[in-house]
């Protein structure tokens, strides 16, 4: 019983909070992307991209907006220059600021953009200009 709510708005669900109406970011996990120190080695870098990772389904285009980082991850290139100094600022500002995820609504129409290249292939179902 410890663990059960009843009659509530809103539940916690790991790293996310969900209500009858939308999907939103746990915002404890989002403060804690935006005081995220800059990695100094891979270990760092990847706790970092994992955390943001997380959150990636409410980041438009996220794999290319981490790209510069991931290339860190490479044997080797773990370099950090100006590039990728902006790239960690660009992302914790992306995070910080998602969209809210709401819940379809059946009786409208939905949009579905789509974009393909030699490599991948996405897609992003919206209602509303919400994804």
């Amino acid at each position: 019983m410890s663990k059960c709510e009843f009659g509530v708005t809103s539940v916690n669900y790991p790293g996310h909070i969900v209500s009858a109406k939308v999907v939103e970011p746990d915002p404890e996990k989002v403060t804690s992307t935006m005081e995220w120190p800059t990695p100094r080695n891979l270990t760092a870098l990847h706790g970092f991209l994992g955390l943001t990772g997380f959150y990636r389904r409410f980041v438009r285009q996220y794999a290319q907006h981490a790209s510069p980082l991931t290339d860190l991850l490479k044997q080797g290139a773990f370099t950090w220059n100006e590039k990728t100094v902006t790239t960690l600022q660009k992302l914790k500002e992306l995070v910080t600021s998602t969209p809210v995820l709401a819940f379809p609504d059946f009786k409208l129409p939905f949009d579905l953009e789509t974009d393909a290249s030699g490599t991948s292939i996405g897609g992003v179902l919206s209602q509303n200009s919400h994804p």
